[in-house]
């Protein structure tokens, strides 16, 4: 299950906004500026410690964007030692990738190993920047029993990679991207600390089920959305002996999911035949988008069986 949230703001003009609210959201919003960019500062001053001048200013720049979403009382309550380690393994898991690869880690940090440690057991993903994905993975993660304790996503990265996929820039988000620049999804999530192997392994095969479930609806959205247009035009231009009132109903019902009020998961077509005595449904080849593009498992039905 996909879904996409929304939050709706509304201001009610019965009553007067009061200064000193306004005023007390400002004072607010300027301390956790001003906190952010402490923390920040702080990163940066490791960063520049451990690493070499050059790779220090590339990973500054990283570290900037990777906790620009991230709430700054999230950042304060966190050793500077952990926020620069979770950020150097992410960078070091992104640094590397092909064009359209899925890239997703589970593990428990240790000090002796990685260089920083957690409470908690982490998952890293690097992929293709896509709708749906962190409320996807989200969901699967609260499918499975697992309680989440932070979540990072870094959307809409523009990265820059040599012929060999390693990356060389990370672009600011106000820079004009060109042909040479990707725009990748960085998700950092922290749930219950696990240690059964069974457990990580299940849980990754799951979480890529779902990223590979959520682009492929993404792929394939537009061609859906058409496929509705064209039913629409078959409904306008060769109507069926229907009652006009239920014709009328599903042009209204087709025009409606077009108008942006469904997402669009899988479709396929099928054709209805009749066999003898029976009426047989069966998928037409290779009509299958989104999460029903593969139609391995597709298998004729008989309508009565339905």
């Amino acid at each position: 299950l996909i879904i996409e949230s929304h939050i709706i703001i509304w201001f009610s003009r019965r009553k007067p906004l009061e200064l000193r609210h306004f005023f007390s959201a400002s004072i607010t919003m300027s301390e956790n500026l001003a906190s952010y960019e402490k923390t920040l500062k702080r990163v940066a001053a490791v960063i520049n410690k451990k690493l070499p001048a050059q790779q220090a200013k590339l990973l500054t720049a990283f570290a900037q964007q990777y906790y620009n979403n991230v709430a700054p009382e999230d950042l304060s309550t966190r050793p500077t030692e952990e926020l620069y380690g979770v950020m150097l393994s992410h960078w070091e898991f992104l640094s590397q990738r092909a064009p359209g690869e899925v890239k997703l880690r589970i593990y428990n940090p240790k000090a002796e190993q990685h260089g920083w440690q957690s409470a908690h057991t982490v998952i890293e993903v690097v992929a293709d920047d896509m709708p749906f994905l962190v409320d996807s993975l989200r969901m699967e993660i609260n499918r499975e029993g697992f309680l989440t304790h932070f979540i990072n996503h870094m959307g809409d990265i523009q990265v820059q990679r040599d012929d060999k996929h390693q990356v060389i820039a990370v672009l600011a988000p106000d820079v004009k991207r060109t042909k040479d620049v990707s725009t990748e999804a960085l998700v950092y999530i922290e749930i219950d600390k696990q240690s059964d192997p069974t457990v990580f392994t299940d849980l990754q095969n799951n979480l890529l089920r779902i990223i590979n479930d959520v682009s492929l609806a993404v792929e394939d959205w537009s061609k859906m959305r058409a496929h509705i247009q064209e039913a629409l035009v078959e409904l306008e231009q060769n109507p069926p002996p229907l009652d006009p009132t239920d014709l009328e109903e599903s042009k209204d019902f087709l025009r409606w999911l077009h108008s942006d009020h469904f997402t669009f998961l899988g479709s396929r077509d099928y054709d209805v035949i009749s066999e003898g005595d029976k009426t047989i449904v069966r998928t037409v080849p290779g009509s299958g988008l989104g999460v029903l593009r593969d139609e391995g498992k597709s298998k004729e039905r008989a309508v009565s069986a339905m």
